[in-house]
């Protein structure tokens, strides 16, 4: 009927100031799929989460940010090798107000284990959207195991 299961991840990047973030998310991924026939399959998935002790070294001091988030996705095969993607991802900052981040992306499978993906972020904002963030373009690679 659906699939639940749990995620915990680390996040080693930089913020629009170069400095370097590091954070770790917990979160629980719930994904129903609509089969059309054997290859077009739509996956939805809605992604609660919980972001902790994300900071950015490079400001002087550690500033831990914790917040929680939920996440929306699609993903639509549409051949057993390709999909594409579609995300939103909308943190509760608290006090910082609310910070979002979609992508558009498709994925390519090598085979059934390893898998990835290319995808362009866009409509980034913070604070409601009193400060733009540039977009972003993005590389990944998945191995199932």
């Amino acid at each position: 009927m659906f699939s639940l299961s749990t995620m915990a991840g680390g996040v080693l990047s930089t913020d629009v100031n170069g400095n370097p973030v590091l954070g770790i998310q917990l979160g629980v991924p719930i994904s129903k799929g609509f089969a059309f026939n054997d290859v077009n399959i739509l996956g939805l998935t809605v992604f609660p989460a919980y972001n902790i002790g994300i900071f950015a070294p490079g400001r002087g001091s550690v500033t831990p940010a914790n917040f929680a988030s939920l996440g929306l996705g699609a993903n639509l095969a549409i051949s057993p090798n390709l999909h594409v993607l579609a995300d939103s991802n909308l943190g509760l900052t608290g006090v910082g107000g609310v910070l979002t981040q979609s992508n558009l992306g498709l994925r390519f499978a090598f085979s059934p284990v390893f898998m990835t993906d290319v995808f362009f972020g866009f409509n980034q904002s913070d604070n409601l959207g009193l400060r733009r963030i540039p977009a972003s373009i993005g590389l990944s690679a998945h191995l199932v195991f």
